[in-house]
C-alpha cells in the first residue's frame, strides 16, 4: 500500500520474475552493488540450479562475486532487461527468452504465467504494464520500503517499522514484542529483533489504533515519544 498498490496481482506462479524486477529497481535507484548481488544470485540459480546442492551454489556465488567478467555480465543483464513499460504478458515472454540467450541456458525459462482469472489475478492485468503493478521498492525521496527479511545485515540511520493488527504467520503484532517466559525466541520474535536493531539514531514503530497509549507506555516505559492524530 505504501508503494501505491491496493491489491497485489500475482501473474506468475513462481517468485523469480518478482525477484528480477526487484533487482532491476535497485539498479534504477542507484543501489548498484546490491542490484548486482541480487541478479548474481538469480543467475547462478538459473545456470546451476537443480544440478548441485544449496551449499555448492553459495560457493559458486562467492567465487563469481570477484569475477570481473561475470559481474560485467550481471551489469549487462540489469541494463538490457526488457523495459517495464511493456505489458506483463509481453515482458514475461521477452524476459524468459532474454535470460535464456544472455545466460546461454540449455532449457526454456518459464515464469509460469497465469492465463486465466483467479483469486490471484484479474486477467486484464496481463495487458497492463509491469511498472503499473510492480513499482520501485523506494519512495520519491529514495527512502527504501522493504520487508524485514530484506534489511537483514543492514544498518540504517532511522527506520519506521509497521506492526499488523491481525495475527497471521507472516505478520508481526504488538503482542509479539515480549519474551516473559525467557525462552529461545521463535521466528516472529527473531524478525522483530532484526527490524528493531537496524537503526543507528531513530527507531519509530507504527501500531494500529486499537493499541492504546497506556499499553504502549506499559510495554516500553515512559521514556518514549508517542505521535498520534497525524491526519
Amino acid at each position: 500500500m505504501l508503494l501505491g498498490r491496493k491489491l497485489e496481482q500475482r501473474p506468475w506462479g513462481i517468485e523469480l520474475p518478482k525477484d528480477i524486477i526487484y533487482a532491476k529497481n535497485l539498479y534504477i535507484s542507484g543501489d548498484i552493488k546490491k542490484a548486482i548481488k541480487e541478479i548474481r544470485t538469480i543467475s547462478i540459480e538459473l545456470i546451476y540450479g537443480g544440478t548441485i546442492d544449496y551449499h555448492s551454489l553459495k560457493e559458486i556465488e562467492k567465487e563469481k562475486s570477484v569475477d570481473p567478467y561475470f559481474n560485467s555480465l550481471m551489469i549487462a543483464l540489469l541494463d538490457e532487461l526488457p523495459d517495464f513499460s511493456k505489458t506483463i504478458e509481453d515482458w514475461t515472454r521477452e524476459t524468459q527468452l532474454f535470460l535464456k540467450n544472455k545466460l546461454d541456458l540449455n532449457y526454456e525459462v518459464d515464469f509460469n504465467l497465469r492465463n486465466r482469472k483467479s483469486k490471484y489475478l484479474e486477467k486484464s492485468t496481463l495487458l497492463e504494464s509491469v511498472s503499473q503493478h510492480f513499482k520501485k521498492s523506494f519512495s520519491a525521496f529514495n527512502i527504501p520500503i522493504t520487508t524485514i527479511h530484506q534489511v537483514k545485515g543492514q544498518t540504517l540511520d532511522s527506520i519506521l517499522v509497521f506492526f499488523n493488527e491481525r495475527k497471521h504467520k507472516d505478520n508481526i503484532t504488538f503482542e509479539n514484542i515480549s519474551n516473559l517466559e525467557n525462552v529461545f525466541p521463535d521466528e516472529t520474535r527473531r524478525l522483530i529483533y532484526v527490524a528493531l536493531s537496524r537503526p543507528k539514531y531513530l527507531l519509530a514503530m507504527a501500531f494500529p489504533n486499537t493499541i492504546s497509549d497506556a499499553k504502549i507506555y506499559e510495554k516500553f516505559g515512559s521514556n518514549i515519544k508517542i505521535i498520534s492524530d497525524l491526519l
